[in-house]
């Protein structure tokens, strides 16, 4: 009993020690909060199911790696998500019910859209369109 009492007592120390630094580490890829968040307790969970193997000096380092591991995974999983991404777009970029200022409001979002695909990668613009079309036939959507 004792053992794991100092087991999670050094965990807590480690904790207060580099979870602020994780989270910064994490934030710079991972612009959501809530998800930096739940990464953040990703990473330290793994922690704690690999901290009897870690040498103390090596644990910050380790942190980061899996930090940055976790982080890329994440993205990645959200990039094989485009019906669901452009789905999320699609019910943001509704056309408003209201007259005019919303009509503007609506148009104002579409031209961000189109700015920021118009400046994709050649071959990130054909991915888009072939997802933004799957994603019109699998969600109703109107064709581009």
């Amino acid at each position: 009993m004792e053992d794991v009492r100092a087991a999670i007592q050094q965990f807590d120390v480690l904790y207060q020690e580099y979870h602020q630094a994780v989270y910064a580490n994490i934030s710079k890829m991972i612009r959501q909060p809530e998800a930096a968040e739940d990464i953040l307790q990703e990473v330290f969970m793994a922690l704690w199911e690999h901290y009897q193997q870690l040498d103390a000096d090596r644990v910050p380092g380790w942190l980061f790696v899996v930090s940055y591991n976790k982080s890329a995974n994440w993205l990645k999983n959200k990039l094989k998500q485009p019906a669901l991404v452009l789905q999320e777009a699609a019910d943001h970029l509704q056309a408003p019910e209201d007259a005019q200022e919303d009509e503007a409001l609506y148009q104002l979002k579409l031209s961000i859209v189109e700015e920021a695909v118009s400046r994709l990668p050649k071959r990130k613009k054909k991915y888009f369109a072939f997802a933004v079309s799957k994603a019109a036939r699998t969600t109703k959507l109107p064709p581009c």
